[in-house]
């Protein structure tokens, strides 16, 4: 074939040199500097290029011409055909197929069964372009490129030397000029495939059923590389939930690299939900859910279906509520300490001096004094018996249900915080700031066959304490004010007092 030619040609050329070299005892020999591939500089030769790599099978020369995001676009009657998973052969695939084929290996893909054995050799019998090269239009998959189409027969020789499979089609080539550096620092442009689609009518198949199409000849000996699926578990901290932070960046599929869409996280033993956050370089995965020790998988999948798993585990923990350094943090730590019932948080934005007032009727209900609060102790211990599920009691005694979870559905701010009045019969003197919330929070049982849910407003007051030079704020108080009309709620103030 014409690869052999190739080979004699360079004998014949180095011949003449050794024998010059020869005449003299006092030069040395130079060294042999391989040639570089010649470069494409138009359309039509990069479109010779090709067929010429093709021709003389040589792999060095087809890869000079594809670009780094070279795709060969499959024709839709070979995806249906043979069900295919994916659209296109990428760079990698479309080289590792044809090198196979111009080493001679046998067809024995895992995309495609093939019946037959080593190709010997490739004859482009038929190399003609039908369409002048015209720039592609902005929904083209490649705008800026140039494109043209190509009636082409490749023949490719079996070992038996009787037989050979015939790929008889239309190929559509898409080229872009690009800048690259000689050896000698020059700048020269060249240019490159960038993808080739294969295609051929329905009537033109039937006329010629004994022919195939070169996307399913590239498929017949493809073997794609499984990825590679890598997990990094670690504690991420985070208040108000714990944190399970997942690194998969070192997941691979080596055909087309990193495949961050393809990332399949599960989780083992969780039922919290879970975030992800996706990046081309970086992908991180947290679960918000109670303190432990879980195991976590990630599954890559990439775009021919093969999968691959990795299982690690890790033990996560709460971490404190962050420093209170303003009024919305205070209440954001008072708010993320309620809903994942954490008493200790809880207790932790507390000022020593807390209290709680009640409405009348709560007061009256359980037959308190008009002058009657929850002060910390109350307020702690209450929270202390409903978070770690207790049962509580009404005002007549009777059992009620225990709290296994509480959802916070609204703690709006009103308006802005306000310096507390010293004549505030209250928090005068006691209190630096206040302002008025709407709250909705819902408590439930565990079958959530009960509920209490409490819409009403608040007044939510704070005061500044020094923590080692640096100001922060506590919650010094809270004030009841009206509830919902509506018959099934109650308020904040009920709920506490049947756990205190």
């Amino acid at each position: 074939m014409a690869k052999s030619v190739r080979i004699a040609a360079v004998y014949i050329f180095l011949l003449p040199v050794l024998i010059f070299a020869g005449c003299s005892d006092d030069d040395p020999v130079a060294p042999i500097q391989e040639q570089p591939e010649p470069l494409a500089v138009s359309p039509d030769s990069l479109a010779t290029m090709f067929r010429t790599a093709l021709d003389e099978m040589d792999s060095q020369l087809l890869e000079s011409l594809l670009a780094d995001d070279f795709r060969y676009s499959l024709n839709s009657e070979t995806i249906a055909r043979n069900d295919l998973p994916t659209t296109f052969l990428n760079r990698a695939e479309t080289l590792q197929s044809l090198g196979l084929i111009f080493a001679g290996q046998e067809a024995s893909g895992n995309v495609l069964d093939a019946e037959w054995g080593e190709i010997t050799g490739v004859r482009v019998t038929h190399f003609t372009q039908m369409t002048d090269w015209e720039e592609a239009g902005d929904f083209s998959p490649y705008p800026g490129s140039v494109e043209s189409s190509w009636n082409s027969t490749l023949d490719f020789e079996l070992a038996d030397g009787a037989s050979l499979l015939r790929a008889d089609q239309r190929l559509n080539l898409y080229a872009t000029a690009v800048d690259t550096v000689l050896s000698d620092g020059s700048v020269a442009q060249r240019y490159e495939l960038v993808r080739i689609y294969d295609w051929l009518d329905s009537s033109a198949q039937a006329q010629k059923s004994e022919s195939m199409l070169l996307g399913e000849i590239l498929c017949s000996y493809l073997v794609p590389s499984a990825p590679t699926a890598m997990l990094t578990l670690s504690d991420a901290g985070g208040f108000p939930y714990a944190l399970i932070e997942c690194d998969a960046t070192g997941s691979m599929d080596p055909v087309h690299g990193l495949a961050p869409v393809a990332f399949n996280f599960a989780d083992a033993s969780l039922e919290g939900r879970w975030f992800s956050s996706w990046r081309e370089a970086t992908v991180f995965l947290r679960s918000e859910d109670a303190p432990g020790t879980y195991p976590v998988q990630v599954t890559v999948r990439n775009r021919w279906n093969l999968t691959a798993m990795a299982v690690d585990s890790v033990t996560v923990a709460v971490a404190d509520p962050p420093a209170a350094t303003t009024g919305a943090i205070l209440v954001d730590n008072v708010v993320g300490a309620y809903q994942t019932m954490a008493t200790e948080a809880l207790a932790s934005q507390l000022d020593d001096q807390f209290k709680m007032i009640l409405r009348p009727e709560v007061q009256d209900e359980w037959g308190w004094s008009s002058d009657f609060h929850f002060d910390r102790d109350d307020f702690v211990q209450a929270h202390t018996q409903m978070f770690r599920g207790d049962p509580g009691a009404d005002a007549n005694g009777n059992v009620v249900h225990p709290i296994a979870g509480i959802t916070i559905d609204v703690f709006e701010q009103q308006a802005a915080w306000q310096q507390v009045p010293p004549q505030d019969v209250y928090f005068g003197g006691v209190a630096d700031y206040f302002v008025p919330y709407q709250v909705g929070i819902g408590f439930y049982n565990a079958d959530l066959s009960h509920r209490f849910l409490v819409r009403q407003q608040v007044l939510v007051y704070a005061t500044e304490i020094d923590n080692m030079g640096t100001t922060e704020y506590r919650l010094v108080g809270l004030r009841a004010l009206s509830s919902s009309r509506k018959t099934d709620d109650v308020g904040w103030d009920d709920v506490i007092a049947l756990y205190r």
